[in-house]
């Protein structure tokens, strides 16, 4: 069983109890979290589902993203996957 698909039930049922604007009820399903100190991947993992369950844009994806996207920028590599400097394995 992975961290979000435990994370889902969890989450649903705490949005369910809670009443009020978007970010009451965000803050009440993190309050939620069951698995010792809010940090790391598994913390990331339920934020992640609330803002999922909640409708809101997921920022896990959109970090990794936008973090793929400098590092190529740094490396002066294009965004593309068609890197005129990477030779192809099988030499065709």
């Amino acid at each position: 069983m992975t961290w979000r698909t435990e994370a889902r039930p969890l989450i649903a049922a705490a949005l369910a109890e809670a009443t009020g604007t978007v970010e009451e009820r965000a803050e009440a399903a993190r309050a939620a979290f069951p698995w010792g100190p809010r940090r790391h991947h598994p913390y990331r993992i339920w934020c992640d589902e609330v803002r999922r369950q909640l409708g809101l844009p997921s920022t896990v994806t959109e970090a990794g993203r936008r973090r793929r996207k400098r590092l190529a920028e740094r490396a002066g590599d294009p965004a593309s996957d068609d890197d005129p400097r990477q030779p192809s394995l099988f030499g065709e």
